[in-house]
């Protein structure tokens, strides 16, 4: 048994929605057991059988189908272990992608996604479907694409009781491979159980897709290590070494030799495509000081900026961020660049009129949150 029980993902809002909706699907099975402890179907109880009437009614079915119930049948549960089960799996990755999307956002998708997924399951099945897994793993495929880097702890139950921690999207693959084999092995005639495998895959494509959706059209910002941004950088990756491998590939006619600037590009853009990012960013210093005019193409600069900054070369790092800014066509990351270029102007430089200069141009075009990033800034340097 696999159990996620956290991530490593810093979080800066109060997951409230996870919270509410983990509280709301306890007390409603609570409710919904409770009922059918005293018998709610056959009680002569008039308020028992009106509840119980009440929770019937909330179920996902093409016999009494209600264009509300594709919303209530997502907080009905079948069992203790089935509530408990989707309880666990939203938490964790419910509060990444909560802190991501905003609250109103990330309970549009919750519950967007499970009306997918309970669509799709009406599609090709007459049996009535409650619970709000197809929900959950829309959430847990959210995730994915928002946090692909990202670690997660597991309790792991198989012999012995121990926690241990693996790529955050490893586990989701496993869990769509694991459904997708289900179904495959349900539509083979296999027993699958009572398990809507359909709702559960629609939830991880809807999921999937909306949220990089999102991202693509940038109606959510786009993080450091979100899915959008690892493709673009394996993109980079990938031109790079074509570069790489063009410049060493032989040729049937005379060229001119490579000049010693060419030479040093190419050699700190293999080291990025190789991921040797600290050695790329060294090789830069090295041949900075030999040659002070010294400048990367566009597709190597910020890769090596980060790493400088990483290594406390704040002014070299800003040199090549302002590089990056400055170029003919503005680069999409321009105001991401921007904020952290005025924040280490600011904090670190010693150079508040540059600071204050970028926050100006850039203002408008920065999100909602790093307006508010903006303001602090401009806040601390009233008061130095």
């Amino acid at each position: 048994m696999l159990l996620p029980i956290g991530t490593d993902v810093q979080l800066r809002k109060h997951p409230s929605v996870t919270y509410l909706l983990i509280g709301v699907n306890m007390l409603l099975f609570a409710v919904s057991w409770s009922v059918g402890r005293v018998s709610g179907d056959t009680s002569t109880g008039g308020m028992i059988g009106e509840v119980q009437s009440i929770l019937n009614a909330c179920e996902l079915s093409n016999a009494h189908f209600h264009i509300w119930s594709l919303f209530t049948y997502q907080f009905m549960h079948a069992s203790w272990w089935h509530v408990i089960g989707n309880m666990i799996f939203l938490l964790p990755f419910g509060k990444v992608v909560e802190d991501r999307l905003g609250h109103f956002g990330f309970l549009a998708l919750f519950l967007g996604t499970g009306a997918i997924g309970g669509g799709l399951h009406l599609m090709f099945y007459d049996n009535p479907v409650i619970g709000a897994s197809g929900s959950v793993c829309a959430i847990t495929a959210a995730f994915a694409v928002l946090a692909p880097r990202s670690k997660i702890r597991i309790l792991f139950v198989f012999f012995l009781i121990t926690i241990i921690e693996v790529p955050g999207l490893l586990l989701v693959i496993f869990q769509i491979a694991f459904d997708a084999l289900n179904l495959i092995g349900s539509i083979a005639g296999a027993d699958g159980g009572p398990t809507a495998w359909v709702v559960h895959l629609g939830g991880y494509a809807s999921g999937f897709v909306i949220v990089y959706l999102l991202l693509v059209t940038g109606l959510i910002a786009r993080g450091e290590y979100d899915l959008f941004r690892v493709i673009t950088q394996a993109n980079r990756r990938r031109q790079f070494r074509a570069v790489v491998s063009d410049s060493h590939a032989p040729k049937k006619e005379m060229q001119k030799p490579l000049s010693q600037v060419q030479i040093a590009r190419a050699s700190i853009a293999q080291s990025i495509a190789s991921g040797q990012h600290q050695v790329a960013a060294n090789e830069y210093l090295e041949t900075l000081s030999n040659n002070p005019r010294f400048t990367l193409d566009s597709k190597t600069r910020v890769e090596v900026a980060n790493t400088l900054l990483r290594s406390k070369n704040i002014a070299e790092a800003a040199t090549l961020y302002e590089q990056h800014l400055n170029q003919k066509s503005p680069p999409d990351d321009a105001p991401d660049v921007a904020l952290l270029l005025a924040a280490k102007y600011a904090r670190n430089l010693d150079n508040t009129k540059r600071s204050k200069k970028l926050l100006d141009q850039f203002y408008d075009q920065f999100s909602a949150e790093h307006k508010n990033l903006a303001d602090l800034l401009r806040n601390e340097m009233a008061k130095a």
